[in-house]
């Protein structure tokens, strides 16, 4: 089980500041907030589950988990493997979806943000003489907006956030 989402560009998140593409958008992708809620709720918790299945060493679980991604993520997904790969890092562990909130959604815009509590305390990454590269600082709790765009959905950013706190409820 690999975890990379959070063992590395969830804990470091994507940059805020790089541009990111539009992803495709259908004007008749959700009929209403809910259903579009739902949809984002699904894909994140498909790009999780994807995450805790990557294993380094296997192409297809790579793709598998990197076309649940776009834009600055997928980028940001893409250039982790690469490092942990070149590395030789081994992650163990899982990450664990404690919470999800809407945050915004845009039906025309094709966009949906949602505020997620993401537990990550079982997760480890190791470098080749097996010591660990995770901060003795990292929270067990990551409080993160995620949001999804294009139909069907793809996460386009995960970051940290203090403007609503997913992990308090």
């Amino acid at each position: 089980m690999m975890a990379i989402a959070v063992a590395g560009s969830i804990v470091g998140c994507t940059p805020q500041s790089a541009p990111s593409p539009s992803p495709s958008t259908s004007a008749t992708a959700f009929s209403s907030d809910a259903e579009a809620f739902a949809a984002a709720e699904a894909t994140i918790r498909r790009y999780i589950d994807a995450s805790n299945a990557l294993q380094l060493d296997d192409n297809a679980s790579v793709e598998a988990f990197l076309s649940i991604s776009t834009g600055t993520q997928h980028t940001f997904d893409k250039e982790r493997v690469e490092s942990y790969r070149s590395r030789g890092y081994t992650v163990s562990g899982t990450t664990s979806l404690l919470r999800v909130e809407r945050d915004a959604v845009s039906i025309t815009g094709g966009t949906v943000s949602l505020g997620i509590c993401l537990d990550v305390s079982d997760v480890e990454v190791r470098d080749s003489s097996g010591r660990s590269v995770i901060s003795p600082d990292r929270p067990d709790l990551q409080n993160l907006i995620a949001v999804t765009a294009g139909y069907p959905l793809q996460v386009l950013s995960i970051e940290g956030t203090t403007e609503i706190d997913s992990c308090l409820g």
